[in-house]
This record gives C-alpha cells, sequence and structure tokens, in this order.
C-alpha cells in the first residue's frame, strides 16, 4: 500500500490554505493520480447545541438532507446521485455534523450543485420526514436491546449530568416523535453559519475550482451565531458506581475519569503511554492481564475521548456476572502498577515504532487524507502537524510517560458503570477497599 507521506516524512503532501472569493477558508491538496475528488467538511453545530427538548433533531435532519432539495424529490434526488455516481452522505456528533462528497472530477459541477441544493434548499417532505423517523425509531428501539449500548448511554447520561453531552446525538423515542418539520427548518436556518464551517478538498481539481465549487455552496451562510453557547465542562463528584440491572449472563463494564484536551502538549505523550496500557491491540497491559493471564473478559480498552468543551478517559469491558468484582479490582490494580512504575524500556520502543509507522497508512487514499486532515483541522492543529508528529513522538522520553501515567491513570477517579446482574456488596467491597 501506498503513501502519500512516505516520502520525508509528511513533506511529500503539499496542503494548501484557499479562499474562496468570500473568504471561506479551505485546505487543499491537488492530487492528479486519479480522477477522484473528496470534499469533506464539518460544521460546528452538532446534538449539543439543539434544543433540550428536541434531541434528535440534528440526526433527523442530517438524514434528511439527501431526501430532497429544490425542485426534486427524494427519489429523484438519488437518481442524480446514483446515475452521476456521485457519494454524498452527512452525519452528526455532539459537536459536529459531518459532510463527504466523492465524485469524478468530470462531474464536479454536477456535485457541487446537488451539495449546494441539499444545504440550502433541502425539501423536508412530511412523506420523507416521516420514512426518516421510524428508521430512527427502530434503530433506537434496536439499541435498547444491545447490553453495549445501553451502558454507553447510561454512562454518559451520568456522567455530564445536565451538560449537553449527555443526551445521545440519535434522541430518544419520545423526543423523536415530537420533532416537526417547522423544527427541522428552523434549525436549519440557525446552523447555516459559515464561522462554524471547515472544509478540505482533496483530488483532481484546479485551486480555481475548488474556490468556485465553495463559493457556490457556502457562500450565502449567515455570519452571525444564533446557536447557543456550550459550557465547559465541570467534573463533579459521582457515585463509586451505577448498575442498571439486566438479567443477561455477562455484565458490561464501562468506566470512565476526567480526560486530557485535544490541545494539551503534551497529548502525543499520552498516547504514547495509552498504547501501552490499553488501546486494545493484544500487546497492551490490559489485554494481556485482564484476558490472557486471567481469562476474565475476551476484550478490555480504554481510551481518551476529547470533545470541544470536555474530556474523557472511557474504557469497556464485559465479563460473567459471578466475575464482575474480580475483573474491577484486577483493573484497579493495572492502574495502579502503571501510575506506580510506569512503562519499560522496550515497551516504549515498541509503542513509538507502531504508531510512527501505522501512521502513514492514514494517508493511503484521497478519502483517507481528507478524514486524517479534517480531524487535524477540527483539533485546531496546524496543517504542518502531518510533518512534525512522527519527530515528537521520536522525542519522547520514559520519563514523559511515566509522568503521564501519574497524571492520567490514579485509580481513585474511576467512576464505573454496570449493565448486567452483578454482586453489587462484592463491588461495594472492591470500590471501597485502599
Amino acid at each position: 500500500m501506498t503513501s502519500y507521506l512516505n516520502r520525508s516524512e509528511g513533506h511529500a503532501l503539499n496542503i494548501q490554505e484557499v479562499e474562496s472569493p468570500s473568504h471561506i477558508p479551505v485546505w487543499f491538496v491537488e492530487d492528479r493520480s486519479t480522477s477522484i475528488i473528496h470534499l469533506h467538511f464539518s460544521l460546528e453545530a452538532g446534538s449539543a447545541y439543539e434544543p433540550i427538548e428536541k434531541n434528535g433533531l440534528t440526526s433527523l435532519l442530517v438524514h434528511l438532507l439527501t431526501e430532497g432539495a429544490g425542485d426534486l424529490d427524494a427519489e429523484s434526488y438519488q437518481t442524480i446521485l446514483e446515475d452521476h455516481a456521485i457519494q454524498l452522505q452527512f452525519s452528526n456528533g455532539r459537536d459536529y455534523i459531518y459532510g463527504v462528497l466523492k465524485t469524478l472530477s468530470r462531474n464536479k459541477d454536477k456535485a457541487f450543485k446537488l451539495l449546494q441544493l441539499a444545504l440550502n434548499s433541502p425539501r423536508f417532505d412530511e412523506e420523507s420526514i416521516e420514512r426518516i423517523r421510524l428508521s430512527l425509531i427502530n434503530s433506537l428501539q434496536e439499541s435498547e436491546q444491545n447490553p453495549s449500548s445501553v451502558a454507553i448511554r447510561h454512562l454518559f447520561h451520568t456522567y455530564f449530568n445536565q451538560h449537553p453531552y449527555s443526551k445521545h446525538p440519535d434522541g430518544t423515542i419520545d423526543s423523536l416523535k415530537n420533532l416537526t418539520r417547522n423544527d427541522l427548518i428552523t434549525h436549519m436556518a440557525k446552523i447555516r453559519n459559515r464561522k462554524r464551517l471547515r472544509v478540505v478538498v482533496v483530488g483532481d481539481i484546479s485551486k480555481n475550482d475548488v474556490k468556485e465549487g465553495i463559493e457556490s455552496v457556502f457562500s450565502t451562510w449567515n455570519e452571525t451565531d444564533t446557536l447557543p453557547q456550550i459550557p465547559t465542562f465541570q467534573h463533579k463528584k459521582l457515585p463509586l458506581y451505577i448498575t442498571q440491572k439486566l438479567d443477561i449472563p455477562q455484565t458490561i463494564v464501562t468506566f470512565a475519569k476526567p480526560g486530557l484536551e485535544r490541545d494539551n502538549e503534551d497529548y502525543l505523550t499520552y498516547q504514547v503511554m495509552n498504547y501501552v496500557f490499553s488501546d486494545g491491540s493484544f500487546s497492551s497491559r490490559l489485554m494481556t492481564e485482564i484476558r490472557e493471564k486471567q481469562g476474565l473478559t475476551y476484550s478490555i480498552f480504554s481510551a481518551n475521548r476529547y470533545y470541544n468543551h470536555a474530556a474523557l478517559y472511557l474504557g469497556k469491558s464485559a465479563t460473567g456476572n459471578e466475575t464482575v468484582a474480580k475483573l474491577v479490582a484486577e483493573l484497579r490494580n493495572q492502574f495502579r502498577l502503571m501510575y506506580d512504575k510506569g512503562v519499560t524500556p522496550d515497551e516504549l520502543k515498541e509503542a513509538k515504532t507502531y504508531l510512527t509507522g501505522s501512521y502513514l497508512l492514514n494517508f493511503s487514499s484521497g478519502s483517507s487524507i481528507a478524514r486524517q486532515l479534517l480531524a487535524i483541522y477540527d483539533a485546531n492543529l496546524s496543517k504542518d502537524y502531518i510533518h512534525t508528529r512522527n519527530k515528537r513522538i521520536k522525542e519522547i522520553t520514559r520519563d514523559q510517560v511515566n509522568a503521564m501515567a501519574k497524571k492520567m491513570l490514579h485509580d481513585k477517579a474511576l467512576f464505573f458503570s454496570f449493565v448486567g446482574n452483578p454482586d453489587e456488596d462484592k463491588l461495594t467491597d472492591i470500590l471501597t477497599s485502599d
């Protein structure tokens, strides 16, 4: 597999910063090796920005954007996409709405026009609303029967309490049932804001055509922001654990603690530390000690999740109801060992080798380049990050990694959520022991 970063640690990838005539910034990589164009954008208007009583509004909205626009009903719109081999998808999370456009370069004008219609003239036909609403409700009903999905929802709801991040981006069955066409139209008008927009274009297209295409889609968007401000999450004291009883043979174990913001200057040090500790690979400490040596679970991992206004260190596993307390005890023990003793020289070397080598695979195609660049853009990192990342990782020392372990892995800060039928008396004994 060829990577665009194979030469000179990333310097082969020329990332240009261009502006449309009305000053909409774009990160642009010209690539004439294929006749494909990739456009990825983010809009900082995810589910956290919707009214709390209208949870799921953003999810319903993004699913409807390709269900007819302008003079084209849903069937006509989808037919044109298919006939011209244009792929157009929208999705949403807590912070962002995402858009992905993929087209052959010869169809770029048609593709930009269809994107422009979807974002500026969505129809929101009642028939489409009801069909997509029913589909989303069915998905929610299925997720409510999935213990892993229940566990994550349960943890977020408790951990973030009344903060907007406590809401699931997909909403609830009751909230989806109450959403109206007018809700969609009103919210769509609010989220069309250029100041919240970030765009990346990669592929077989000239700089001038990028400027013209972006201008045609986004130039009429508002510059006045009317969405609410999201407060920075303030961590509060939580119970030792919460349990949601389900009559299932295994208990889903999720755990969380305050995480690390993405703009922290030592974030790469955290990545090295967590690769050794618990990134989910079979060589990680948690997998080796808890899965392989003790056979308590099939999988266990933890990782940092950062948002624009919060960060949490989140982990997940599953084990038989009768072994939950034993798994939790060993998990806390592994936190203490990493906190007290840190990583070995061999572990550090392996982590740095993997993290620098595997990074190249993120730039093996136009779509992967666009995806990576947008993530870097959204994290407020410089476009030069791809040129400097590996060098910085190679310079990280064992002392720095061990200091990060002491910062991130204090076991007393862990909050647990259990979904299943664990022995709560044993859990309380384990979690209140020193």
